[in-house]
């Protein structure tokens, strides 16, 4: 994008949040996707949403932003605003220990996973070096330190952060003929795994398990 054609972008954007016409501002915006770094693609479309009042397409995209690493204070604050008008149960507050365990390990980076690993690992060396520290010690501690980070890898790689685009039916099985086992209000996040070209299988929240479209989803 040439720096006219930027600064017209730019004024266009800015004109359209001023008149109050978030759909243009959201036009806008997707026609220029590919010119746009993602954290300030996505955190200006879900701010773009959030005005119109679509609060969980809105989080969807804060959420991808706040992903792709752009923090700044607007981006907090729209956040805090989205979740409290959604008012939705977050996994984190589930009585399921499976349910904390992989909220948890999402929420922390592969990397922490490994640097966590290979600290145990230099404590253990070097306690070995100076004999403060037995084989059998020695050897729990390396166990603890390669478990954590398989941990953390298995649960970046098995499952995928998505949230709810609209209100939705979850089904027992991957087409609409099975059952209707509950229904899962916009705004909602999950995490998935199982998967077909239409359906997606949400392994959590524990209270939420079941198949559901996957056009209902936003995916990390």
């Amino acid at each position: 994008m040439s720096y006219s054609s930027t600064k017209n972008f730019i004024q266009s954007v800015e004109e359209a949040y001023t008149k109050g016409d978030y759909d243009l501002v959201i036009k806008e915006l997707l026609e220029n996707k590919s010119n746009l770094d993602m954290g300030i693609f996505h955190y200006n479309l879900g701010t773009a949403y959030l005005k119109k009042g679509s609060l969980a397409v809105s989080r969807f995209h804060l959420e991808k932003a706040y992903n792709a690493g752009y923090l700044n204070p607007g981006l907090v604050k729209n956040l805090s605003v989205v979740k409290g008008r959604l008012s939705v149960q977050e996994v984190e507050t589930s009585d399921h220990i499976f349910d904390n365990v992989l909220a948890a390990s999402k929420s922390i980076p592969t990397s922490a996973f490994y640097s966590f690993s290979l600290a145990l690992l230099f404590i253990v060396i070097v306690l070995y070096r100076f004999k403060r520290i037995t084989h059998i010690a020695g050897s729990v501690v390396v166990g603890l330190s390669l478990t954590v980070a398989l941990l953390g890898s298995w649960t970046k790689s098995s499952y995928q952060t998505a949230f709810m685009l609209q209100d939705s039916k979850v089904f027992e099985g991957p087409s609409e003929s099975f059952d209707v086992s509950q229904e899962v209000p916009a705004g909602v996040r999950v995490f998935i795994k199982k998967q077909d070209s239409k359906w997606l299988y949400i392994s959590s929240p524990v209270h939420l398990v079941g198949w559901i479209q996957r056009s209902k989803l936003g995916i990390l």
